[in-house]
């Protein structure tokens, strides 16, 4: 493909995303928008520099720069990656807890989804059902529906007085992520 193809393939996804991200910012939505534009924006230079990638090398070594740089994306992709590594490489768990701990703190549905499975089945930290039920609640009242199945699931397993912990930790973890100051800028 040539490089004008790409360039036009490039502008027509902006534009593609800057028309939803309009419609998706006026809607009322029930977490903080910062997290969600700046996905968005993550989303276009990520899949952008996808496309110029021609080796998978060049692709993997672009990937983790922006995951360093904090782009969600990359982010969400070089977790799934090291989780892949952490059957052969136990230490890649910890790698990859250590980038969902930040996604989830975020607001992120995806990292709060993938931490609560690390989180319930001990991968690169100890067990904690409690806080897995937490980080599942969290991501499945913003309607991903993943997070609502494993939720049901460890819920058959915890004790009523669990599942009050856990929810209790879930309402004081989304009233101090609510209290936060709304930014576009900070990263």
């Amino acid at each position: 493909m040539s490089r004008l193809l790409r360039l036009f393939f490039f502008l027509g996804f902006c534009a593609a995303i800057g028309i939803f991200a309009l419609w998706y910012i006026r809607t009322p939505q029930p977490l903080r928008h910062d997290v969600q534009i700046a996905y968005f924006r993550d989303s276009i230079i990520y899949e952008y520099h996808k496309t110029l990638a021609k080796e998978k090398t060049e692709d993997t070594a672009f990937l983790t720069t922006l995951a360093q740089q904090g782009n969600i994306p990359a982010r969400i992709k070089t977790s799934e990656l090291l989780f892949l590594k952490g059957k052969e490489n136990p230490a890649s768990y910890k790698e990859a807890v250590d980038i969902l701990k930040v996604l989830a703190e975020e607001g992120v549905p995806f990292g709060q989804n993938a931490l609560g499975v690390a989180l319930n089945n001990g991968l690169g930290l100890d067990k904690d059902k409690i806080e897995a039920f937490k980080w599942f609640k969290l991501a499945g009242e913003t309607g991903y529906m993943l997070p609502r199945d494993n939720l049901m699931k460890l819920g058959l397993t915890l004790t009523q007085e669990e599942i009050s912990q856990g929810s209790k930790r879930a309402e004081e973890w989304r009233e101090n992520y609510l209290k936060a100051p709304f930014s576009l800028t900070e990263r």
